[in-house]
């Protein structure tokens, strides 16, 4: 759950500081919850697509993959807004978690988090419902205070 933690980092960057996205994405399906959060059933399709969306607006060149030097840009523009300073250690959490020699390669970050998806859809219908996001939710919270480091 570590890529849906730092995931909404990026996309909390993206929505709160709107200077720093590219040309506006459309918005994910089934948004409109507290926070945005998705509503009802979420397909494994609608999973990846918000994944890639929240994602691809930190690769300011559109070329597939996020560099230390595309964070740095980003944690930038997020101080001079004013944003919080913690965003910029979890978007280099993020290139350091999943990218190799300060390059993320957004296909491998999406791969890992559809892996998550697949892990938290217990009854394997290929959506998750609201209760199987509150399980995946509550076990990433208890790995987290258990000192493990869910990925």
């Amino acid at each position: 759950m570590k890529t849906f933690r730092i995931a909404a980092a990026a996309f909390l960057a993206a929505v709160a500081f709107p200077a720093l996205a590219q040309p506006p994405a459309p918005p994910a399906p089934q948004q409109g919850g507290p926070g945005g959060a998705p509503q009802g059933d979420i397909t494994r399709a609608q999973a990846e697509q918000i994944v890639r969306d929240q994602i691809g607006r930190l690769d300011m060149n559109h070329d597939g993959v996020v560099t230390d030097k595309e964070v740095e840009a980003i944690i930038d523009r997020i101080a001079t807004a004013g944003g919080p300073e913690r965003m910029g250690d979890r978007l280099h959490q993020l290139v350091k978690d999943y990218g190799k020699d300060g390059r993320l390669v957004i296909d491998d970050l999406v791969k890992a988090r559809l892996a998550q998806f697949d892990a938290a859809d217990t009854n394997h219908d290929g959506k998750l419902d609201p209760a199987e996001r509150q399980a995946a939710m509550a076990a990433a919270r208890a790995g987290r205070e258990g000192g493990a480091a869910p990925r």
